[in-house]
């Protein structure tokens, strides 16, 4: 048997080598996280087929020192972690390296459907749990309206998606099997993903935090993070904590007019959205709803709105949120034409088309729906002022297409044959389509699917004849 006087001898000279070779290592300059390297060291002892014992043998220690390291209650010297490294065959960086895994909640994607996006770039992992996709279900079939409903789908695609591409990042783990106290307010769901997250955190070397935007959860859970402190911590920004005071100032613009300039207008908020947008879409009645507040009158927003584009706010710039739409189409959403008219009045981007600019090419979504521009949006609600102001301006993109090849005219026999199909009266999406045709629109241009305005037409005249 090798003495262990000489053992020690030999990694030391290995580990002395190794620091006159590289001089100071990054291990040297960076600060360890000795309860995530003990966790490692017992995995990677473990997957040896090694005891402890006999771990502790190199150092020379006891093993009752050593089962300390493990459980970070005693940090191993520099030396010591070297001498480890050096007889698994590992690099030190591999050894240190701390995997973070983020867990989303439900509440917290349905404030920001683009979430996943951002974790996937933040974090190691991203977990899904099960208790989340049957909320997410549930939204999807019981949701109050179509829009909750289309958001929860939305999501649950994404997550798909993800899982296919990003096999051993982001993954779905089962919570639904975790044993939790019943609870007369109703958070067993939360408790769940608490547990779930506890379970991961003894085998992950690393913090396991749950993004959420439910105080349930953030009270009960040390590593839970408000979606909206995430946000902010995201941007790394000074002044946040003042734009989202700002996002909800309608009547003291002026108290800000000393330090608007040093602040950054064209953020995004927690939910997505910039200070332009939500002060465009802050009547809408699901901000209200949010807000549990009243409406305020639309002559403040538009105040308001002028207080923003003349300081700097991008006219522009999408949201990042729901459909990533420009300001113009969120005009046209909630039905405010002296809004819509301001935008144009600070020279925007009428043929601005709806795009996810934050997140790269290759993790975007196949089926994504984008490429809306404003003349599409006011066509697919059938918003006749607002295409009609559209197509007085030079250089109208009459023929531009979305990501599933629609153009305006399309969208228009799209929604006649939508609107045959619910039994709901469509004369204004006629009146529209023959509006375009003469200004110019082209009935040529097929769909992805290869169809024409007139393959469209046709295929709702046939239910007619079907009836």
């Amino acid at each position: 048997m090798i003495d262990r006087k000489y053992c020690l001898l030999f990694y030391k000279g290995v580990y002395l080598a190794y620091k006159f070779v590289l001089g100071v290592t990054e291990m040297e300059k960076e600060t360890i996280d000795y309860e995530a390297l003990g966790k490692q060291m017992r995995r990677i002892r473990t997957e040896a087929g090694k005891k402890q014992e006999e771990v502790a043998a190199i150092f020379p220690i006891s093993r009752t020192v050593y089962t300390k390291y493990e459980t970070g209650k005693v940090r191993p010297s520099r030396e010591y972690i070297s001498i480890f490294a050096n007889y698994f065959h590992i690099r030190i960086e591999e050894l240190l390296k701390k995997v973070s895994v983020a867990i989303p909640d439900t509440c917290a994607l349905l404030k920001n459907k683009r979430l996943l996006h951002m974790l996937l770039e933040d974090y190691e992992q991203v977990i899904i749990p099960s208790t989340v996709l049957n909320e997410l279900s549930y939204q999807k079939n019981h949701g109050k309206n179509k829009k909750e409903k289309n958001i929860a789908w939305q999501i649950m695609t994404s997550i798909n998606y993800y899982v296919t591409e990003y096999k051993e990042r982001f993954k779905k783990m089962d919570s639904e099997g975790y044993k939790v106290e019943k609870s007369v307010c109703n958070i067993e769901n939360d408790l769940k993903i608490i547990a779930l997250a506890k379970d991961l955190s003894k085998k992950t070397i690393g913090n396991v935090e749950i993004i959420t935007n439910d105080i349930d959860i953030s009270s009960r859970y040390e590593h839970a993070i408000k979606i909206d402190d995430y946000i902010a911590k995201r941007t790394k920004t000074f002044g946040f904590s003042t734009i989202l005071d700002l996002d909800k100032e309608y009547e003291h613009l002026e108290s800000y007019q000393k330090i608007i300039d040093k602040l950054d207008l064209n953020l995004y908020l927690p939910d997505g959205m910039t200070l332009l947008i939500s002060c465009i879409t802050y009547n809408h009645k699901e901000e209200i709803k949010q807000r549990g507040k009243s409406s305020i009158s639309k002559e403040k927003i538009h105040k308001k709105m002028r207080f923003l584009l003349d300081h700097g706010a991008d006219p522009n710039k999408n949201d990042n949120g729901r459909y990533c739409l420009p300001p113009l189409a969120h005009c046209i959403q909630v039905n405010d034409f002296k809004a819509f008219c301001i935008l144009l009045e600070y020279k925007c981007d009428y043929n601005k088309a709806s795009r996810d600019e934050r997140i790269s090419s290759y993790m975007k979504i196949g089926k994504l729906n984008e490429g809306n521009t404003p003349l599409m949006v006011a066509c697919w609600h059938g918003q006749k002022k607002y295409v009609e102001k559209l197509c007085e301006l030079p250089e109208i993109s009459l023929n531009q297409q979305d990501s599933n090849g629609y153009t305006a005219l399309i969208k228009c026999v799209v929604q006649r044959y939508k609107r045959k199909i619910e039994g709901k009266k469509y004369k204004t999406y006629e009146d529209l389509y023959y509006y375009l045709l003469k200004k110019g629109a082209d009935p040529l241009i097929r769909d992805r699917n290869n169809q024409t305005v007139q393959d469209w037409w046709k295929k709702a005249d046939k239910l007619e004849a079907a009836e």
